[in-house]
Parts: C-alpha cells; sequence; structure tokens
C-alpha cells in the first residue's frame, strides 16, 4: 500500500515575506493613524470650550455690560449711504477646555421701548 502526502503549503521563507510585508504597510500607514487619533482629541478640547463659553452667553443678563455703539452703512439703488445707528452691549464669554480657549463676542441690542 502506497501512502501519498500532499503537502501544499506555504514554506517558512513565504510567510517571514508574507509578515515582514504586512509590517511595511502596517509601519506606513501609523502616523496616519497617530495623526487622526491627535486631531479628534484637539476637535473635541475645542467643541468643550466653545460649549462652555456658549453656556456662558446663555446665561447672560444686563448687569456689567461693555457699552458699545454700532453703525452700519446701508447703500440703496440711488447710491446714497443712509447711516444705521444700533445701540447695544458686547458681551464676551471666554470657555476653556485643557489647553484650549475659545472666546465668544455677541452684539446685544438695546431694548427699543
Amino acid at each position: 500500500m502506497k501512502i501519498t502526502v500532499d503537502q501544499r503549503g506555504f514554506t517558512l521563507i513565504e510567510i517571514i515575506i508574507a509578515v515582514a510585508i504586512l509590517g511595511i504597510v502596517t509601519a506606513a500607514f501609523l502616523p496616519i493613524l497617530s495623526n487622526s487619533v491627535s486631531g479628534i482629541f484637539v476637535t473635541g478640547q475645542q467643541e468643550e470650550a466653545l460649549y462652555k463659553a456658549q453656556s456662558q452667553i446663555e446665561q447672560y443678563t444686563d448687569t456689567d455690560p461693555v457699552d458699545y455703539s454700532k453703525e452700519i452703512e446701508l447703500i440703496d439703488s440711488t447710491g446714497t449711504i443712509p447711516t444705521l445707528k444700533i445701540n447695544g452691549k458686547i458681551r464676551e464669554a471666554v470657555g476653556t477646555s485643557n489647553e484650549k480657549t475659545v472666546t465668544l463676542y455677541m452684539f446685544m441690542p438695546d431694548d427699543p421701548k
């Protein structure tokens, strides 16, 4: 009785070469992955700082505002430039998250009573 063995696997050299190629390809993509993860982290910090500043803006009342007047120039079809003056206050809110700081400014017009 004759026993035949069909050995059609990969040799050790082929496996080592395949692992080496896989390692080179993986190493090429590691900086891209690292930059993406750090970018996501920085964006998260900025969003958190922005959220904090927006929360401050929403909580503002008319106490201790900075007084400013803004003038807006409008040009109509005749070419004349009428000036529109809007009185109001500018509010500033600063949000900080770890190393990121966001500053928001909001113009609050006076109540036209």
